[in-house]
């Protein structure tokens, strides 16, 4: 009996052995695998006829919208590019920004051969020929033709609303060209991600000419544009934005960012709810479109503050993405920002300037130590810079005779179109000193990147506000500027 024993314990001890020599030998085999699958190069080859450009971008045109790079091109047109960086299926264009613009599907192994004739927008459609691994996606782009690029020239807002729905289903129903390319391809696992996305930029790009095209001439309110895209897309509602899927489609992209999002901040504005667009995306979207359009609009909007408590407010909304990465990213944006605006605080001493006036006599921020002063930040092709003059003036007719305050405008970023400040200037006339920006020293000291703004600095030259309310905000503006005046 214990012979007996010990013999099974042996075979178990050598079967376990193998089992665990075999689990890991799998364990590695997944692990290289999967490493493998990160790390497959994406290769663009190719020739382009008639190119004069030496560098073309490679840029995103849906979520994938972290990834750009640039291709250098030699002087024959040939080019060879490879990656491996792109570890997700992604639509992009190759473009010079001028007539150069190829689309093109990329995904992780694929090598593909280009080859066109560039010399206009018309003769690159026309000739794009695409080749290798990763072509047969691709030659969807072959398929488009190119009359359907040009603009309709009817002018259907004319048309009843019926008619004009009905040729909105047809151009939405013309399916064939994305099931001839996809539905045939059997070696390409990406061309069921592609063919989802093809069809998806058609929804939109329906769902957009609706809005432009028709309901926007039409003045039509949000319940008729409703109604209008329901005659198209009986089963559309506006949260099936929050699908993950739109997020393979550029031009689902730009109706979550842009189109409906200042669709609904109109509807707030007109019901006198104050709401900001990155309020707004908060309460529109969730899961991964609300990362995608939460990321994209803090990312533009963090290089525009000079407020650091503004940036720490900013904490609490980067902490509602749930991608590590675009957290991360963002995060970063903000203490570099803080970093640069370190000298340039509430209570730190206002950078100094010496500017020119209208007459070329030099003003210092120094020569007016001992007085409040409020500063206007300005262009003269700046929209919204002219909204606000005709309340500085009410504002400086209310001071004018204080002489513990002093008013300054300050021309920034106008060294070109002088003349026609000169012409503002002198139709309306402003009795307080107008400066001239004309080096720089403003427009880099001050961070003035975004105009109008206003700053007000205290009687000692120290920063009060550098984003200071507008004169069209002057009850706000009174409160401070007549606390600091009786200082």
């Amino acid at each position: 009996m214990v012979l007996e024993f010990t013999f099974y314990m042996q075979v178990y001890r050598i079967t376990n052995a193998i089992i665990m020599k075999k689990l890991i030998w799998l364990a590695a085999l997944l692990v290289y695998s999967t490493v493998t699958q990160a790390q497959q190069k994406v290769k663009i080859t190719g020739k382009l006829l008639n190119c004069t450009s030496r560098v073309l971008e490679i840029l995103p045109s849906s979520e994938a919208g972290i990834f750009a790079d640039s291709i250098l091109v030699n002087s024959d047109g040939t080019f060879s590019y490879e990656t491996l960086a792109i570890n997700q299926p992604f639509k992009a264009g190759i473009t010079n920004r001028k007539q150069i613009q190829i689309q093109i599907f990329l995904a992780p192994g694929y090598d593909i051969q280009i080859s066109a004739d560039v010399k206009d927008h018309t003769s690159a459609r026309e000739s794009i020929k695409y080749s290798g691994k990763g072509a047969a996606v691709n030659k969807y782009w072959e398929h488009l033709p190119v009359k359907g690029f040009i603009s309709d020239t009817v002018k259907w807002q004319l048309k009843d609303e019926d008619t004009y729905a009905r040729k909105q289903r047809e151009r939405f129903d013309n399916r064939k060209r994305a099931d001839e390319v996809f539905n045939g391809i059997k070696n390409d696992h990406y061309a069921a991600f592609f063919k989802q996305s093809v069809l998806i930029d058609q929804q939109y790009s329906t769902i957009l000419n609706i809005l432009y095209e028709y309901a926007y001439p039409n003045n039509y309110t949000p319940e008729q544009t409703d109604k209008l895209v329901n005659k198209v897309f009986p089963k559309f509602k506006w949260t099936d934005l929050n699908e993950d899927k739109n997020l393979t489609s550029g031009l689902a992209c730009f109706v979550i960012k842009d189109t409906y999002l200042y669709s609904e901040l109109e509807k707030d504005r007109k019901a006198n709810r104050e709401t900001s667009p990155t309020e707004k995306i908060i309460q529109l979207y969730k899961g991964k479109v609300l990362d995608h359009a939460l990321t994209d609009n803090l990312k533009n909007k963090i290089p525009f503050i000079v407020k650091s408590d503004e940036l720490d407010r900013l904490t609490g909304n980067i902490n509602l993405i749930s991608a590590e990465d675009k957290k991360a990213m963002l995060l970063n944006m903000v203490a570099k920002r803080k970093k640069t605006l370190f000298s340039f605080q509430i209570g730190k001493p206002a950078p100094d300037f010496n500017l020119p006036d209208t007459s070329g006599i030099l003003h210092s921020l120094t020569s007016l130590k001992g007085k409040v002063i409020y500063i206007d930040l300005w262009a003269s092709w700046c929209g919204p810079c002219g909204e606000e003059n005709p309340y500085m003036n009410k504002v400086y007719q209310e001071y004018k005779n204080n002489d513990k305050i002093a008013f300054i405008s300050i021309a920034v970023n106008d060294n070109t179109t002088r003349a026609n400040r000169y012409k503002i200037l002198k139709e309306t006339k402003p009795e307080w000193l107008q400066l001239e920006d004309q080096e720089n020293q403003v427009q880099d000291r001050y961070f003035a990147n975004s105009i109008p703004r206003f700053i007000i600095i205290d009687k000692e030259g120290k920063m009060v506000d550098p984003d200071a309310p507008r004169p069209s905000n002057p009850e706000k503006l009174r409160a401070i500027l007549n606390t600091q005046i009786s200082k």
